[in-house]
C-alpha cells in the first residue's frame, strides 16, 4: 500500500509485530464465546465484543489475585490467633514457601508492568504517527484544492479573457480576408477547447472537493490520547 506523505511517496507500509501478534489471537465475543473473524472491524458490534472480552481478562485476573491474597491473609490471620492463644517455644517459622511466593509474584508484576509500558510507549508513538499522517492528508487535501481553483481559474478567465481578446483583433477588417476567417475559426476551435476543459476541471473539482477535513478527527484523538 503506497501513501502519499508531504507531496512525495513513501515506502510500504508495515505492520508492527506486536499489532501483529495481538491481532491473530483468537477474537471470541463474550456473549455465548463465539468465535469472531480477525477483520479489523471497530464499528461492528461483535468485533467490539471480542475487545471487551480480551479487556476483561486482566481485570478477572486482577479481582482473582485480590481474593487469593484475602483469603490467604485471613488464614494467616487466624493461624497468628491460634499461635498466641496457644504459644509452643522454639517454634519453627515456615516462611521459605512464602517468600519463594512473593518473590514471583514480584517479578511477575514487574513483567507485566514492563510491559504495559512498552505498549504504552509503542501506542503513544503510534498516535503520533496517525495524528502527523492525519495532518499530512488534511494539507494535501488543501492544497490539491488550492491547485485545481488556480487551474479553474486560470482557465476560464485567464485564458478566457486572452481568447476573446484575440477574437475581437480578427474581427477588425483585414485585407486577407481568407487568412481572418481561418484565424476566426481557429479562435473558435480555441474557445470550444478552454470550454471543454474548464467543464473537466469543474467536474474534478465537484467528485474530489466534497469538503473533506481531518480537524475534528484530530482534535478527538488529541484530546482522548491525553486521557490515555
Amino acid at each position: 500500500m503506497w501513501y502519499l506523505v508531504n507531496f512525495k511517496y513513501a515506502d510500504e507500509f508495515v505492520t508492527f509485530w506486536l499489532t501483529e501478534f495481538f491481532h491473530n489471537w483468537p477474537h471470541v465475543s463474550y456473549l455465548g464465546f463465539e468465535k469472531i473473524s480477525s477483520t479489523f472491524e471497530p464499528w461492528e458490534l461483535k468485533y467490539v465484543q471480542t475487545l471487551i472480552f480480551w479487556a476483561a481478562i486482566p481485570v478477572l485476573w486482577l479481582l482473582a489475585s485480590l481474593l487469593v491474597l484475602v483469603i490467604y491473609g485471613t488464614c494467616q490471620c487466624c493461624k497468628n490467633k491460634k499461635r498466641r492463644a496457644h504459644p509452643v517455644p522454639n517454634r519453627e517459622q515456615k516462611t521459605k514457601c512464602l517468600k519463594c511466593g512473593v518473590i514471583f509474584m514480584v517479578l511477575l508484576c514487574a513483567a507485566f508492568v514492563g510491559a504495559g509500558l512498552y505498549a504504552n510507549e509503542t501506542t503513544a508513538t503510534g498516535v503520533q504517527h496517525l495524528v502527523q499522517s492525519a495532518e499530512d492528508v488534511n494539507s494535501t487535501i488543501k492544497t490539491a484544492e488550492g491547485e485545481i481553483s488556480k487551474i479553474q481559474t486560470g482557465i476560464t478567465v485567464d485564458l478566457a479573457g486572452e481568447v476573446k481578446e484575440l477574437e475581437d483583433i480578427f474581427r477588425l477588417p483585414s485585407s486577407n480576408a481568407s487568412r481572418q476567417r481561418m484565424l476566426q475559426e481557429t479562435t473558435q476551435v480555441l474557445k470550444s477547447m478552454l470550454a471543454k476543459a474548464g467543464g473537466n476541471v469543474s467536474h474534478i473539482s465537484e467528485e474530489y472537493s466534497n469538503g473533506l477535513d481531518l480537524s475534528g478527527a484530530i482534535t478527538d484523538v488529541q484530546y482522548y490520547e491525553t486521557f490515555r
